[in-house]
């Protein structure tokens, strides 16, 4: 709504300073609904016509000829006092009077009077005549001020002046307004990890194909001497430094080998303006590749971090061994959904995070203005007042905060728009696919892909993620009674969790 009512407001203010700027068509004399031509005219070689007056003798019986030019805002009809023994012959000139208006050297007018079988030769003054020629403005500019002040209207002239006026400000305002509007939707640039002016680089990195970087870490074992090689996907507002609750023993036991990573833009990685739902995909297929875990390995993505599981499970399922989508992300302009329950799970989110979805599938270009101003509240506020945690996600959240892990501040370091507002601008946009759309990745039971969601999540409605896997039988779903949104780091949830995706 804000929006419509922004580009309406902007759309309504250039049309009124278009109208205010541009100037009204002429009315051509002698045209359709134009004025009537009353005095003689002449027509010149490129169609145009001058209207003109003579005075004085004959042209035929005079010694001298004389071309009268008028000032601003007067015609040929202006009174000279010129005695009767003078001849004077005056001329409109363009746009004034009947005459048509173009804008045309004064050469060009000069030719005029051959129109009228003038004589080639126009003497610019004499003894006697030059001082009325050279000094005619001053000589009878006063008598024609008066003559012409007396038709004058004083409204008129105080209507173009207020016209004026009202012009200068509006471009003005329209000039401020774009320069404002300008700023306030571009995103200032990135400061890139290990660039002038940029942050440090304190973890290992390694350099993609197109010449990005991709930072992260590793956990358990050695993968030399792993039986399960896993790549665990950060989700918003997260990094490759978060915490899982993961018993040691389990890890010992299971012989388990993780490997988390800063997605682009977050953290130490590089960010990428053009980054998409297919390119998260071979982002960890390239890692994978670069650090040699294996040809296969396992991945579990949270909330969402697991929009590039369901691109892995799209794009590169031959290098799954198999997959955990715990609170999984949703796209509620998926086409997978019906309508009405598409409806149902949007309206229970809180108003901002509605507003916030909406910009970022409808009008991305709004993301950054809209994530940064104060007017309205945003997703950022949203998490700030904790309304959309249960109380369990509520205890979680207070012990995760009172011991952060190292590195947790780095998350947003090379500019909040490409990590935090590109994540919801790539999720929330139109998909190459959706969800229904994949395939078995494991026809042959190789593998498994499960999906936890939890009964009381405010943030994921549980009847989103159960659709979905009643429409992929080959999903495993385990719906939590009273999981919220942050039970994977609850360690008796986070142990499940992992022995279901590795043993079954």
């Amino acid at each position: 709504m804000i929006t419509s009512i922004a580009v309406a407001l902007a759309v309504g203010f250039l049309g009124w300073a278009y109208q205010a700027l541009k100037p009204p068509p002429p009315k051509i004399c002698g045209s359709p609904n134009g004025p009537l031509v009353t005095s003689p005219r002449v027509a010149l070689s490129d169609g145009r016509h001058l209207a003109y007056r003579e005075s004085g003798l004959p042209k035929e019986e005079a010694n001298y000829k004389i071309i009268v030019i008028h000032g601003f805002n007067s015609s040929k009809d202006l009174s000279l006092p010129i005695p009767q023994r003078m001849k004077s012959w005056a001329i409109t000139r363009e746009g004034q009077g009947l005459e048509d208006r173009t804008i045309r050297a004064v050469g060009m007018r000069k030719r005029s009077p051959s129109k009228l079988q003038q004589v080639k030769v126009f003497p610019q003054g004499s003894k006697n005549m030059g001082p009325m020629v050279a000094g005619s403005r001053k000589n009878f500019s006063a008598q024609s001020a008066d003559a012409n002040s007396k038709k004058r209207n004083p409204t008129l002239t105080s209507l173009l002046l207020y016209s004026a006026m009202i012009t200068s400000i509006a471009v003005a305002l329209a000039v401020g307004f774009l320069g404002w509007a300008y700023q306030a939707l571009k995103p200032p640039p990135p400061k890139i990890c290990g660039s002038p002016n940029g942050p440090l680089v304190t973890s290992p990195r390694v350099a993609l194909s197109d010449g990005r970087h991709l930072a992260y870490r590793e956990s358990g074992l050695p993968k030399e001497e792993a039986n399960y090689k896993i790549i665990v996907i950060h989700g918003f507002n997260s990094s490759k430094d978060l915490s899982l609750p993961i018993p040691q023993e389990v890890i010992d036991e299971l012989k388990i080998y993780l490997l988390f990573f800063d997605r682009a833009g977050y953290g130490e990685s590089d960010p990428y303006p053009s980054r998409s739902v297919k390119s998260e995909a071979f982002d960890i297929q390239e890692l994978a590749d670069k650090l040699q875990i294996g040809s296969k390995f396992y991945l579990i993505g949270f909330s969402l971090g697991a929009y590039p599981v369901w691109s892995c499970l799209k794009y590169i399922p031959h290098r799954l061994s198999g997959a955990s989508l715990v609170v999984p992300f949703v796209n509620y302009w998926w086409s997978c959904f019906p309508a009405p329950l598409a409806r149902e799970a949007f309206g229970r989110l809180p108003i901002s995070d509605q507003w916030t979805f909406r910009i970022a599938h409808y009008t991305p270009w709004l993301a950054y203005w809209w994530m940064t101003q104060r007017w309205f509240p945003s997703l950022r506020d949203t998490t700030a007042s904790m309304v959309i945690f249960t109380d369990k996600d509520k205890e979680i959240w207070k012990r995760l905060s009172e011991s952060p892990p190292v590195g947790e501040e780095k998350m947003a370091q090379q500019g909040v728009h490409e990590s935090l507002h590109r994540d919801l601008i790539v999720s929330f946009r139109k998909w190459e696919f959706d969800p229904l759309d994949i395939v078995n990745p494991f026809p042959d039971s190789v593998g498994l892909v499960h999906i936890w969601q939890g009964y009381e999540d405010k943030i994921i409605h549980y009847k989103l993620s159960r659709y979905i896997s009643n429409r992929l039988p080959w999903i495993h779903y385990h719906e939590v009674p009273n999981g919220g949104h942050l039970m994977f780091f609850d360690s008796n949830h986070c142990e499940a969790f992992l022995r279901a995706l590795l043993v079954g």
